[in-house]
């Protein structure tokens, strides 16, 4: 899931588009509530304003749209799968899946995801928190990823490597990659516009040396 990166401290902060835990219950809901009879794939496309998920299935009769985040009966399509993922610890229990994403989406101020039958399955429709919200206008980035002029040229997520780097000054481009979860290449690209634009240099080594600030 897209995520914001922001630093307290020396301690790196990831901000997700709509909350995780949320989204991890509706992926298990899409698993195990699947038609398998069908080969078409659970899909998951991005937007910049929103996540839709889309399965291939249907609601049982006895469970309309509007009940889905009210109690309801469980009645899982798929139940010996649902039961493998009860006893391996990835549902609590059958049925109170939608439950609790309406409560994690409360905990966060995230608006409950929208849900419809009209694409032939069950289309998920999630939106941005108003936490990520916030962030994203801290930061004057808009939902593609890609950054507004601000006055500091360096900008998200060029200045989330930037800020690690004040900060921890012997990373290697590995560790970089990893503390804000970029590919090496990506690092590399994003470490030669800073240099380029004059705020860093290296000394030594890729594996001994270490960054330099120079504003």
């Amino acid at each position: 899931m897209k995520a914001l990166i922001s630093y307290d401290d020396i301690y790196r902060r990831e901000t997700f588009f709509f909350p995780r835990a949320a989204f991890r219950e509706l992926l298990l809901n899409a698993v195990v509530h699947k038609d398998y009879l069908s080969t078409t794939p659970v899909q998951i496309r991005i937007y910049k304003d929103k996540i839709r998920l889309w399965n291939d299935g249907s609601l049982p009769k006895e469970v309309p749209v509007e009940s889905l985040f009210k109690e309801h009966i469980s009645k899982p399509r798929n139940p010996n799968l649902a039961n493998v993922f009860f006893k391996c610890g990835m549902i609590e229990s059958w049925g109170r899946g939608f439950e609790k994403i309406a409560a994690y989406c409360k905990e966060e101020n995230a608006k409950i995801p929208e849900i419809d039958l009209s694409l032939g399955g069950i289309t998920v429709r999630c939106f941005a928190s108003e936490k990520y919200q916030k962030l994203r206008n801290e930061y004057k980035e808009d939902f593609s990823g890609q950054n507004d002029p601000v006055n500091d040229p360096v900008n998200d997520p060029v200045k989330s490597l930037y800020e690690l780097l004040k900060i921890r000054k012997n990373l290697t481009y590995t560790e970089i990659a990893s503390h804000i979860g970029k590919s090496e290449a990506t690092v590399k690209r994003h470490i030669s516009r800073l240099k380029k634009d004059g705020f860093i240099e290296r000394k030594g080594s890729d594996k001994s040396g270490y960054w330099i600030i120079l504003k």
